[in-house]
Order: C-alpha cells, then sequence, then structure tokens
C-alpha cells in the first residue's frame, strides 16, 4: 500500500493550495537535503529529501500558487513533480519562448552529491520537456553546497 502511494502519489488535484506538507511517517528520511529553485514566472521551490522525494513546496508568487493548486507536489520523486510542472506551464502558457532557470542546492552533509543532482535535474527536465513536446524554451540548471536549506520569506509571510 505505502509503495503503491510512494510510486504514484503524484497527480493532478481539485482543491486548495498545499504548500506545506508532512509526510513524515512514511519516508525513512524526511530530512530537506536538496533544494529545487524552479524560475520562469512562476516562481517556486521543491524540498526534498536526500532520495529526491519532495516533502514540500514553496510557491514564491501568484502565478506560482495558480499553477501549484492543482497539482500534488508532495509525495512525488522530484522527476514526477517535473513532470507535472512542465505539463501544467505548457498548458498554461507559461513556457512559450521563455527561459527556465533551476537552481539546485544541496546541503553539506551531502554536498559531494551535489553536481550529481545538477546533471539528475538536467535530465529530469529534459525529459519533461519532451514529454510534453515543448520545445521553444531554453533552460539552465545552477546550484551550489549550502549549510542548510532556509525557506524564502514571500510578500506575505514580510
Amino acid at each position: 500500500m505505502i509503495c503503491a502511494f510512494l510510486c504514484f502519489g503524484c497527480a493532478q488535484v481539485d482543491g486548495d493550495i498545499q504548500e506545506t506538507m508532512d509526510y513524515g511517517q512514511v519516508f525513512e528520511d524526511t530530512r530537506e537535503m536538496i533544494e529545487f529553485h524552479i524560475r520562469v514566472n512562476p516562481e517556486l521551490k521543491l524540498f526534498a529529501n536526500a532520495q529526491g522525494t519532495v516533502q514540500r513546496v514553496q510557491c514564491l508568487n501568484e502565478d506560482a500558487e495558480k499553477v501549484c493548486r492543482d497539482l500534488e507536489l508532495v509525495g512525488c520523486t522530484y522527476r514526477g513533480a517535473f513532470d507535472l510542472l512542465v505539463g501544467k506551464l505548457a498548458e498554461e502558457n507559461y513556457l512559450q519562448g521563455n527561459r527556465v532557470t533551476v537552481t539546485v542546492n544541496v546541503v553539506a552533509e551531502i554536498g559531494e552529491a551535489a553536481p550529481e543532482w545538477q546533471e539528475r535535474a538536467l535530465g529530469a527536465l529534459g525529459s519533461a520537456f519532451a514529454e510534453h513536446k515543448v520545445s521553444d524554451v531554453s533552460f539552465a540548471i545552477e546550484g551550489e553546497v549550502i549549510e542548510e536549506l532556509v525557506p524564502q520569506e514571500t510578500e506575505d509571510q514580510e
């Protein structure tokens, strides 16, 4: 049962935005170790554990809230989340002729894996763009090793 949830936990859903959800009892390692900061407009962050499972989503502007409203990203692998996001961004015409930048920040504890995670993110984005037949967009992967993940304050939090 849990395996089915983990494998198929990513889906489009109706309802309110779920910016933060705790699935700590399901996953072995719930510590947020990887941050995928996605900037197109919309702008959002996916926080994942060391296995790449999304633990939390932070919408950084209204467009991100609109896009994430119908997506259940918490519990997805980063690949599943990228696929859902690219599909929704393409459907909502956010990608046409735009540049997508993804910053992959990795905490120091697993810092030696930073280049590997950047490469994985690049491959996952490329696959998602191909799957959704998005060709008129460029994208870049950046990143660094940081001491800890600190959520960015949004205008509502200030």
